[in-house]
């Protein structure tokens, strides 16, 4: 069934059972408190990342870290809920670092709230073609607010806000299976006018109508991040996976 014909509990139940599949679980166990140790074959070396999904939350690690992990694994009573801060506090700060805590973000597709801004404004969709113009808008901001926007041009899809024929704001959507992975980026001197709005909604309207389930990441502490996603339509589904922590073994 297509996600614009569920209803909004159907679409919370989409969600779980996808995710009960991607974490070789199920919807029964993510109620039940506890951690789950999955290794991926895929992942980078040294790469941790914890899942929090429903009451539950799952391990996953690469490789070469297995026996650290499961040596840290065999000390946890059954109900432990494993986070970022036990494994940090474990293992020391000298010896892994987080590199990320975000949550988690949906967009239910009635929810979606389409955002125009003024006059002087455009919005479109970005083609390869139109590389130049996010290299300019990158490069008017910092490495960080660069790393952490996720844009980039190659993507499913990809909308952009103009002025004057110059990028000030771009916003895209990965392939990320049953979803769509956004991310948005401003330029400084132009944040706080609704164009991030502007182009997620965008970029929104495009991904669920070619199926997708718009799924929103950002730090936890990205509040002015978190109040876009909010204001185009996004919702924190707690029963879901609606929280990452992202960590690496440094030596």
């Amino acid at each position: 069934m297509s996600i614009n014909n569920l209803t909004e509990e159907e679409f919370e139940q989409r969600i779980i059972d996808d995710w009960a599949e991607y974490f070789e679980s199920s919807p029964e166990e993510f109620e039940e408190r506890g951690s789950k140790y999955l290794k991926r074959e895929n992942y980078a070396e040294n790469r941790v990342i914890v899942a929090h999904v429903g009451r539950r939350t799952f391990v996953q690690y690469s490789p070469n870290s297995e026996g650290r992990i499961l040596a840290f694994a065999e000390l946890c009573p059954n109900n432990f809920a494993v986070t970022a801060d036990h494994l940090v506090s474990y293992f020391k700060n000298e010896n892994i670092r987080i590199e990320c805590l975000d949550n988690l973000f949906y967009l239910y597709p009635v929810s979606l709230r389409l955002f125009t801004p003024g006059e002087r404004f455009v919005v479109r969709k970005l083609l390869v073609d139109d590389e130049a113009y996010l290299d300019e808008l990158n490069n008017s901001c910092s490495k960080e607010e660069v790393d952490n926007s996720f844009v980039e041009i190659d993507e499913l899809g990809v909308w952009g806000c103009f002025i004057n024929d110059r990028l000030v704001a771009a916003a895209s959507f990965s392939d990320w299976g049953l979803y769509g992975d956004f991310g948005v980026i401003t330029h400084p001197e132009l944040r706080k006018q609704g164009l991030a709005k502007a182009v997620v909604s965008a970029a929104c309207k495009e991904a669920i109508g070619i199926g997708k389930i718009p799924v929103y990441r950002c730090h936890i502490t990205l509040f002015s991040s978190i109040s876009t996603a909010k204001s185009v339509g996004f919702s924190k589904y707690p029963r879901t996976y609606f929280k990452m922590e992202v960590l690496e073994f440094t030596r």
